[in-house]
């Protein structure tokens, strides 16, 4: 259902869907919408890690893991706020994914191998996402779900050997 207010624009309601936005800011108005959003998360996240996250007990690769996940999100942050001061949204898909790829391939070994293999399927899509005449969204949302399906592929193939009785 898509709420929109009174008047000309949208509800606060309705810019939740981008159907709304796009209707009524544009395109780039809803890359600029969803990149604040998933800066403000990035930000609560680094806040989150950085205070602690409610864990009293932490060992210390899972120290070292949370100190360099709060980086990674205040880094995603700051450079997410530069390319938008330069004018630069198309640029945030790819570098999004560049990061995360990043990410699941420093930690993918220490948590489950095939993360670490999905990430090479981010860092491509990232940048396949910066060759000219390509719309960096649709590259987006390919390469999440070809990684996402790795990675779910992965662990139903796992979930099926460990359900197996040995013999």
């Amino acid at each position: 259902m898509v709420l929109v207010g009174v008047g000309r624009g949208p509800s606060l309601g309705g810019l939740a869907d981008p159907r709304v936005v796009h209707r009524h800011f544009g395109a780039l108005a809803v890359l600029l919408l969803w990149s604040l959003a998933i800066m403000v998360g990035g930000v609560i996240e680094a806040v989150v890690i950085a205070r602690g996250g409610g864990s009293s007990k932490r060992t210390p690769l899972s120290r070292w893991v949370l100190r360099g996940q709060a980086n990674l999100s205040l880094v995603a942050f700051l450079l997410s706020l530069v390319l938008l001061w330069k004018d630069q949204p198309q640029l945030l898909p790819g570098l999004w994914l560049l990061l995360v790829g990043h990410s699941f391939y420093t930690l993918g070994g220490v948590a489950f191998p095939p993360i670490r293999a999905s990430a090479l399927v981010y860092q491509a899509g990232g940048v396949i996402s910066f060759l000219p005449g390509l719309n960096a969204l649709y590259v987006f949302a390919l390469t999440a779900a070809v990684g996402n399906l790795w990675i779910g592929w992965a662990v139903w193939r796992r979930n099926r050997r460990l359900r197996q009785p040995r013999r």
